[in-house]
C-alpha cells in the first residue's frame, strides 16, 4: 500500500516520496512521523505523541523530532510560512494539511538508464559492490605479504633462520647470553 500525499507518492516500506519520476528517500524516524500525521490528516497531533510513537527505546529528544520534520519539509519543498504540507500549530504540534489518499501501488521495478543501456542500481548495491571489492582487496594485500614475508624468511633475510632437517647447527652463528654476577 501507498500514499498520495498532495502531489507526492509516499511508499513508506521503501521510506521514499516520488513526485515526476524524482525520488527522496526519507530516515526511518522521519517517515514514522510521516506515517503517523498521515493516518491523522487534518488533525493537529502532539509532540508528545509523536515522540511516543516514534521513539521506540523511548530516547528521542524533542528537538530530534523538530529535525524530522525539517527533514519532511524539506522532502516536500514546503515551507514554514506557507505550510502546504505540515502545518506547525505553536505550542501544541503539528498538522498534515494536504489531502491524504491510499493508493494501492504497482510492485517497484528497477529503473532503465538508456546512456548506460542497463538497469539502474540503487544505492544500497553499489556501496555493497564497493565493501566487497574492498574486502578482497584487503584479503589479496594480506596473503600477499604473508607470502613475501615467509619466502624472504627462508632466505634468511631477517637474520637467524633455524636449520633444516640434514642440516649441521654448527654453520648458523648464535651468541650465548649469560647472568652477569658481581666479583664482589
Amino acid at each position: 500500500m501507498g500514499l498520495c500525499i498532495g502531489a507526492y507518492l509516499v511508499r513508506p516500506s521503501m521510506r521514499a516520496l516520488e513526485r515526476n519520476g524524482q525520488q527522496m528517500h526519507l530516515s526511518p524516524r522521519s517517515m514514522d512521523v510521516l506515517c503517523y500525521l498521515a493516518e491523522r490528516p487534518g488533525i493537529v497531533v502532539t509532540n508528545e505523541q509523536l515522540l511516543a510513537v516514534v521513539a521506540r527505546d523511548g530516547k528521542l529528544s524533542t528537538n530530534a523530532l523538530h529535525k524530522c520534520v525539517t527533514e519532511l519539509r524539506h522532502a516536500f519543498a514546503d515551507d514554514l510560512q506557507t505550510a502546504a504540507y505540515i502545518e506547525t500549530v505553536r505550542k501544541r504540534g503539528y498538522r498534515l494539511v494536504a489531502t491524504v489518499e491510499r493508493q494501492r501501488l504497482p510492485p517497484v521495478l528497477p529503473r532503465f538508464d538508456r546512456e548506460a543501456g542497463v538497469a539502474a542500481r540503487s544505492n544500497r548495491a553499489l556501496r555493497f559492490g564497493r565493501y566487497r571489492y574492498a574486502v578482497a582487496t584487503v584479503i589479496a594485500v594480506t596473503c600477499v605479504a604473508a607470502a613475501l614475508m615467509f619466502a624472504f624468511a627462508r632466505m634468511g633475510w631477517f637474520g637467524h633462520v633455524a636449520p633444516t632437517k640434514g642440516e649441521p647447527a654448527s654453520k648458523y652463528r648464535s651468541i650465548a647470553v649469560l647472568r652477569f654476577r658481581s666479583a664482589d
